[in-house]
């Protein structure tokens, strides 16, 4: 197969967080590192130089950088982008806890809504992944349709809406209908906890 299915329900109730805050270690998501690699290359790089920089990174590439991007160049080339791959189908880490804090121009933002969108690159193997922040501004994720916590490794575009009474979206496009958020999600990134630090302007 091109690309192996996302975990079933089953498996995603043995890769929860266990109590002591570590990825429990079971089966991910049988991805194939290389045809991933080869789809971004494919789906982005517009001048056909063979490695995507610039507005040819998705948000979801964008945060990849961190940790793809071994020469630091600012690019990403497809052998980066499917080494990163494998380290992530190498952990065996079927679903990762991701929570932490949403701000808009410094104080926490309550009842906003954010949601974790997988990278075309990804869509129909990688779910996504919602919650809603409290009075605090802490949001909690979990996979859309699921019971269980969690976001399964990946690379996303990320949305944050805060609608009005009259249902007017209250933030900036930047961070919704066109949002420049990104997160890679993995067992080595996001120790921090979630932190996305919004403007209004």
């Amino acid at each position: 197969m091109v690309l192996a299915r996302v975990l079933s329900a089953a498996a995603l109730v043995l890769a929860i967080v266990g109590c002591s805050g570590r990825p429990a270690r079971v089966a991910g998501p049988n991805l194939d590192a290389s045809d991933i690699a080869a789809r971004a290359i494919k789906q982005y790089d517009k001048n056909g130089d063979g490695k995507l920089t610039g507005d040819e990174l998705s948000p979801g590439l964008k945060a990849l950088l961190k940790t793809a991007d071994k020469d630091r160049d600012g690019a990403l080339t497809q052998s980066e982008i499917a080494d990163r791959m494998a380290v992530q189908v190498k952990s065996m880490v079927g679903l990762m806890q991701v929570a932490g804090m949403v701000t808009l121009d410094g104080h926490p933002l309550p009842d906003a809504a954010v949601r974790f969108v997988p990278d075309p690159v990804l869509e129909g193997i990688v779910q996504p992944a919602a919650g809603r922040t409290d009075g605090k501004g802490f949001v909690s994720l979990k996979i859309e349709g699921q019971n269980l916590p969690g976001v399964t490794p990946g690379f996303y575009r990320v949305e944050v809406s805060k609608k009005d009474a009259s249902n007017r979206e209250t933030l900036p496009a930047r961070y919704n209908s066109s949002s420049e958020l990104g997160e890679e999600v993995g067992e080595d990134t996001l120790r921090g906890g979630l932190k996305l630090e919004l403007r209004s302007r």
